[in-house]
């Protein structure tokens, strides 16, 4: 009993630390593509350099599995992007809100690519989170074009968030979790070199150290005890600890930027996560 308490201590960690990214995006004065470029580029070493020193037959892949990793990492770049933008744009709530549709999303795609059953749970998921959707878009009294389009892209992000778990899950199957994460950071660094014109390469040199510290805390750190406390905690109940990652973006909005939690941004994100666990619980 008490390990399990610790790997659930873990998962938490995780997820919060997940939660405070609100924080350096708004703090720092760098677009999303920089920010994203970088904490690849800086996640990519961090994860090679553990991979030589823990695996001594290399780490070089089939192709097969070199390919889904590839597939990975575009969607990861896009999930990034739309998130990351979302925080941007509209407050820390409505992003991690809509963003938390993924397990709707998960669920309406497992019967095509995992051959798992669509249910009435499921379908009511999906209308709850559409109305949840809905209710968190109407929270100020003058929708501005900046809360719409934050908004989408939050939507957009809870989108390939669910692609990024479907593929992973796959994968996982086939390669060790200290691959996958190199990999997935290591192509969509490569991915990323046409965007250069979009990245600030000239940033002040505390900026990038900056960044490669960020990288390590939520690349690296989070994703090492998500993994590691994965293995051992049912899906279920890793899935409902997950909700902490939205409920903690809202308490850092408030803390750090005084942003409004309203009666409508409560009741939408009410709908949102509890359409997230009806579809990631049994019948």
């Amino acid at each position: 009993m008490p390990d399990r308490f610790l790997y659930y201590g873990q998962l938490s960690c995780a997820f919060l630390i997940w939660s405070s990214w609100l924080i350096p995006v708004r703090y720092l004065s760098i677009n999303a593509y920089s920010i994203s470029f970088l904490t690849c580029l800086w996640a990519s070493v961090f994860w090679g350099l553990y991979c030589l020193y823990k695996f001594k037959s290399g780490i070089f892949l089939k192709k097969k599995n070199l390919a889904s990793l590839f597939l990975l990492a575009c969607f990861f770049i896009l999930n990034m992007l739309t998130y990351l933008g979302a925080l941007k744009y509209t407050t820390g709530a409505i992003a991690v809100l809509t963003h938390y549709t993924a397990p709707v999303f998960v669920a309406i795609l497992a019967p095509v690519f995992l051959k798992e059953r669509l249910t009435k749970r499921v379908i009511t998921g999906l209308l709850l989170s559409l109305t949840g959707f809905i209710t968190i878009f109407y929270t100020a009294d003058k929708i501005t074009e900046d809360s719409l389009k934050g908004a989408l892209l939050g939507l957009a992000s809870g989108f390939f968030y669910a692609l990024i778990i479907i593929i992973a899950k796959k994968a996982l199957l086939k390669i060790k979790e200290e691959f996958l994460l190199f990999y997935q950071n290591l192509f969509s660094f490569i991915l990323f070199i046409p965007f250069l014109p979009f990245i600030e390469i000239n940033l002040e040199v505390k900026y990038i150290f900056y960044l490669g510290g960020l990288s390590f805390i939520y690349s690296v750190v989070a994703s090492k005890l998500y993994v590691n406390s994965l293995k051992n905690v049912e899906g279920i109940r890793a899935s409902i600890i997950g909700y902490i990652e939205p409920l903690g973006t809202i308490v850092w909005g408030f803390i750090f930027f005084q942003e409004s939690i309203t009666i409508r941004t409560i009741l939408g994100g009410i709908l949102i996560l509890f359409s997230g666990y009806l579809v990631t619980t049994k019948e």
